[in-house]
């Protein structure tokens, strides 16, 4: 597989991003951060934390940004100087538009991948594509590194030469080579029951009406420095794609099974997916279905935890958050979803 230099390793991807942003980036108090509409509060908190303006841009019905929105907030405020999009549950967006727009204005334009780590598509992995990116392993496998960033462009990483200083240095991402603190986890289905059984009985006491029910705890201590060193287990990352896209057929299976419509119909070789989304009808609808998932050991789950002003001030937004499930596609949700595949069809 592919080997990406000029990276470092974090306890979490986000934490990357401020660190770049803050100390190499050249922004000023008046700058201003452009993020999709459809955006974790758990970055626009951190964003906000570390003294940053944010706007948000719209996006279509299959999450790309939409530029003639993003043309408008241009028009605007002169002082954007930052664009983020995401791979969404790990799938690319288009974004040539929004590519080539950056590189006229001098946008910086950050690729948040912390959903699709490993993936590739159109023979470049994601994660290689925006100026900076973030990547966030651990999502796609609970014993990997938290966050990576990756400088994709020399301007950044003569922003980091020039300016770095400390004992902490850049890694090249070796994906043979993932930096795992316990490779064997995934192997045990037993101990991955048992986790899975602890979080549907946390889960089953959540509010699914309410947007706040599952935000993370606020982060104290802005402190964000890379990794000064790894763990010393390994693992091959093609055993995590492998796995994931296994799970992405037996949740499509499962979605069309129940008449739920998929967010996304295409190809998915090359990609590691986070999980797989469906459209429901209503929020009625979905957390019914997020309730019949937990009677059956599945961690089904809305996403995201929007940020106060996009509950508050974004329909699109906030209309999509009602509608969307997600399915989870680790080894213990694959194994939920066959047996409910099997009761489905007998």
């Amino acid at each position: 597989m592919d080997i990406i230099s000029n990276s470092f390793y974090f306890k979490k991807a986000r934490f990357g991003l401020i660190w770049y942003l803050k100390k190499f980036a050249k922004l000023d108090d008046s700058s201003v951060i452009l993020l999709p509409e459809l955006i974790c509060n758990s970055l626009t908190e951190i964003l906000e934390m570390s003294g940053f303006h944010l706007s948000y841009y719209k996006l279509d019905s299959k999450l790309n940004p939409l530029i003639d929105s993003i043309n408008t907030k241009l028009s605007s405020m002169p002082n954007i100087k930052v664009i983020v999009y995401v791979n969404y549950f790990g799938i690319p967006p288009e974004i040539d538009s929004l590519k080539k727009k950056c590189e006229e204005r001098n946008i910086l334009l950050v690729e948040d991948n912390s959903h699709g780590f490993g993936g590739s598509s159109r023979g470049v992995k994601l994660g290689a594509v925006g100026d900076i990116s973030i990547s966030s392993p651990r999502k796609l496998y609970s014993q990997a590194i938290g966050g990576i960033l990756s400088l994709n462009i020399v301007s950044a990483q003569a922003n980091i030469n020039k300016g770095f200083i400390g004992s902490a240095h850049s890694f090249n991402i070796d994906y043979q080579k993932i930096p795992v603190t316990n490779k064997l986890l995934h192997k045990y289905r037993i101990i991955n029951s048992l986790k899975n059984k602890i979080r549907l009985i946390q889960l089953s006491f959540s509010d699914q009406n309410s947007p706040y029910s599952f935000r993370e705890k606020k982060t104290k201590l802005i402190e964000f420095e890379p990794a000064k060193s790894l763990p010393e287990n390994y693992l091959d990352w093609s055993t995590i794609i492998e796995s994931r896209l296994e799970g992405w057929d037996i949740a499509n299976k499962f979605i069309k099974s129940i008449g739920l419509e998929p967010l996304f119909i295409k190809d998915m070789q090359g990609l590691c997916p986070w999980a797989f989304p469906a459209i429901c009808k209503d929020k009625n609808q979905r957390n019914k279905i997020i309730q019949y998932c937990y009677a059956n050991s599945l961690s089904a789950f809305s996403w995201p935890c929007l940020p106060d002003t996009q509950i508050s001030e974004s329909a699109p937004a906030f209309q999509l958050w009602e509608k969307l499930i997600c399915i989870p596609l680790n080894k213990v949700s694959i194994y939920s979803m066959q047996k409910i595949n099997l009761k489905i069809n007998h």
